[in-house]
């Protein structure tokens, strides 16, 4: 959702219908982002505006080739914040989205575009879209990547057997941790004295290295079954830990789509990690990783300028403090 104080959406000068279709960028679950949604889109597709040449600035500097027969029809400006980024819809002859341009002229945003490339570069093919060009462009960082085709996940309370596919899929394509060494995702937390108990818990035996997305959820999966792929990999990693992103998962669904409270949610997402043969966690293994998630999105949402007090911040501490 865009920023609910700025929201900014700038669109190509086209008719109505034309307008409303490019401006659908983001899905909604809740009346009310359903409703601001339709608001910012009625607003940026009716309402007179300035017009802006952000956009032909911003393609200027890549060779022509690169975009070939696409166009842009409409301009995202993300939240405002040290990674802030804009988001370019692209559309080809046919008025097909394309390809979208994810661009950043803060370093917490570049890094976190870098980021993405590395990750999506290195998937199993089929798991993301393919990166068609990465470069400098308007003063910052961009990074074009394909169009997936597909509708958003619908939010459930249990993360659907698709969604659990995919992350097996992630899984197989691990390496092996050696048994003289710690897990890379684990060592971190190890040096966290708020959750360094949590990860203890987790270092009596080897673990998988794997892929992780770092942000999914519905609203970053399109396609469904065996073509259900993953979008926004901006958070990803390639020296993850198994079971994070299903946890991660449960969470964002039960505090920002049913409004769970922090032990309910910690404790669905403990027993769903539980259930996941693939995992085989214990009760205590699958607790602590539940709290180690929460707390590593509690520390990325603060890299990224989110105050501490903001209410998903608070829910999440409370999710990793609340007691046994």
């Amino acid at each position: 959702m865009p920023h609910w104080r700025r929201p900014r959406l700038y669109l190509l000068r086209q008719n109505v219908r034309q307008s409303w279709q490019a401006s659908g960028f983001y899905p909604a679950y809740r009346w009310q982002t359903q409703l601001l949604r339709s608001l910012l889109r009625l607003r940026a597709t009716c309402l007179p505006s300035t017009a802006t040449s952000r956009q032909a600035w911003l393609l200027a500097e890549w060779p022509p080739h690169i975009l070939a027969d696409l166009r842009p029809v409409a301009l995202l400006v993300g939240t405002p914040g040290p990674a802030q980024k804009l988001t370019l819809r692209l559309v080809d002859a046919s008025g097909r989205v394309a390809a979208f341009l994810k661009w950043s002229d803060k370093p917490a945003g570049i890094a976190l575009l870098q980021r993405e490339r590395r990750v999506l570069e290195a998937l199993p093919r089929g798991l993301g879209p393919a990166v068609l060009h990465f470069g400098e462009a308007g003063g910052g960082v961009g990074l074009l990547v394909e169009a997936l085709s597909g509708r958003p996940g619908v939010p459930r309370p249990q993360v659907p057997p698709d969604a659990l596919a995919f992350l097996e899929v992630l899984q197989q394509s691990a390496t092996v941790s050696t048994t003289t060494t710690v897990h890379p995702w684990l060592a971190r937390w190890l040096e966290q004295p708020a959750v360094a108990p949590w990860a203890a818990q987790l270092t009596r035996r080897v673990w998988p290295v794997v892929p992780q997305h770092g942000d999914f959820t519905p609203w970053n999966l399109v396609g469904a079954g065996r073509n259900l792929r993953a979008i926004d990999w901006e958070y990803g990693q390639l020296d993850g830990f198994p079971g994070v992103d299903l946890a991660y998962f449960v969470l964002q669904v039960g505090a920002l789509i049913y409004g769970w409270e922090p032990e309910y949610a910690r404790q669905q997402a403990a027993a769903q990690l539980r259930r996941v043969k693939w995992l085989t966690l214990d009760n205590r293994e699958a607790d602590a990783l539940v709290r180690l998630t929460a707390y590593a999105a509690f520390e990325a949402f603060q890299r990224d300028g989110h105050d501490d007090d903001r209410p998903q911040q608070r829910w999440r501490k409370a999710v990793w403090q609340t007691t046994e």
